[in-house]
């Protein structure tokens, strides 16, 4: 999806676009141990992230507050990455 997108983005990120997709970070960041992961990693990367490195320890304590407001945000973001790619209101 995201390769088949890549003339709506900047040129600037389609490495970014290559390596996530070689690197399937999305597939990562289904599970909370994969988020963990990549916050520790973009700490360790970026000395102004360093802070986020512990974010996975938040996640992980106040997961059920998180999802439940994910559970209500998603069908928003559903309807406008729906208008964005089609190029239409559809909400």
């Amino acid at each position: 999806m995201l390769r088949g997108n890549l003339h709506r983005m900047p040129a600037a990120v389609h490495p970014l676009i290559d390596a996530m997709t070689q690197g399937d970070w999305l597939r990562g960041y289904a599970s909370q141990r994969g988020i963990e992961s990549a916050l520790q990693g973009m700490a360790a990367r970026r000395l102004v992230a360093a802070q986020i490195g512990t974010a996975g320890r938040l996640l992980s304590d106040h997961f059920d507050h998180f999802s439940a407001d994910f559970d209500e945000f998603l069908p928003d973001l559903r309807t406008r990455c729906t208008e964005f790619l089609t190029g239409r209101d559809v909400g």
